[in-house]
């Protein structure tokens, strides 16, 4: 949607007269976000929103929680998806067009318990009826990583309070087979890493790979060619990076693919793609990097 209405009676609202100037801007931002969609749920990831408000983190986050325990919002932090509850009182579906426009944005709603959230969307888009209540996870948005406290952003805090636990990691696949050496005649014995190479990927690509005469041998022809292990967990990221998601690409994420002779070089050469993050780093530079 291009274009945003606000009614004048939005100042004369009691409950917006009783809030700060800052809590009154902010508020004016969400439903106004260049993100905002018809149904009134859209991503609103917190770095984007530092940006287009001038506010720090901790201030965005302060703002989210008073909003959210008054009612107003609900922000689901895992999917960065914001539910504006009173949208439709400043955006009324009042023809076809824009119902249908409202029905085609809900379905495209990562975390659909949000959809409980915004007042009369259930009734368009026909969701069974619900006690209405303005937070539908049952409790405000939990505390916020901060990004100083070297937590990854955007993600949900864990209720486990062992300070060891590394949230980001997962257990290695446990290989079946050997690390056979490979010995040609006459040269100096060499043993190839095949199975950190194989766990690196099971690991990235969620996979089970053993270390098979098959996969050795492609593994191995690509050592001797002198490639090192840096280089195959190069096209390991480059390739989960870019099919991982893709239900019918996600297949070739195998040995026989990613580390033949016809292919290997050329993926080595191909950049990944830019995860959700690095997309965001890159729309700020561009849009406000030049700004002072």
């Amino acid at each position: 949607m291009e274009f945003t209405t606000i009614s004048k009676s939005f100042w004369h609202d009691g409950e917006i007269l009783s809030w700060t100037p800052e809590q009154k801007y902010f508020y004016l931002y969400l439903i106004t976000n260049p993100r905002a969609n018809w149904c009134g749920i859209f991503e609103a990831p917190l770095r984007l929103m530092e940006a287009e408000t001038g506010y720090t983190w901790e201030t965005i986050r302060r703002l989210l929680s008073d909003a959210e325990a008054g009612g107003k919002i609900v922000y689901h932090e895992e999917t960065r998806e914001i539910a504006i509850v009173n949208w439709l009182k400043y955006h009324k579906p009042d023809n076809p067009n824009i119902r249908k426009a409202v029905k085609a944005d809900s379905e495209k709603v990562k975390s659909q318990n949000l959809l409980h959230a915004v007042k009369g969307l259930g009734e368009i888009i026909g969701l069974e009826k619900q006690p209405e209540i303005a937070n539908p996870f049952g409790t405000v948005t939990k505390p916020l990583p901060n990004p100083s406290e070297g937590v990854t952003k955007y993600t949900n805090t864990n209720t486990n309070t062992n300070t060891n636990t590394n949230l980001n990691k997962e257990p290695l696949r446990v290989l079946s087979g050997s690390d056979q050496p490979d010995v040609e005649p006459g040269r100096t014995f060499v043993k190839y890493p095949v199975v950190e190479v194989l766990s690196y990927l099971n690991r990235k690509a969620k996979k089970n790979y053993s270390a098979t005469e098959a996969h050795k041998r492609f593994i191995v022809a690509r050592f001797k060619e002198g490639a090192t292990l840096d280089d195959f967990k190069k096209v390991i990221d480059v390739k989960v990076s870019q099919w991982a998601t893709d239900e019918k690409m996600s297949a070739f994420l195998r040995p026989e693919t990613l580390f033949n002779a016809t292919k290997f070089q050329s993926y080595l050469n191909e950049s990944p793609k830019l995860s959700q993050d690095e997309e965001i780093d890159a729309f700020i530079a561009k849009r406000f990097g030049g700004q002072s």
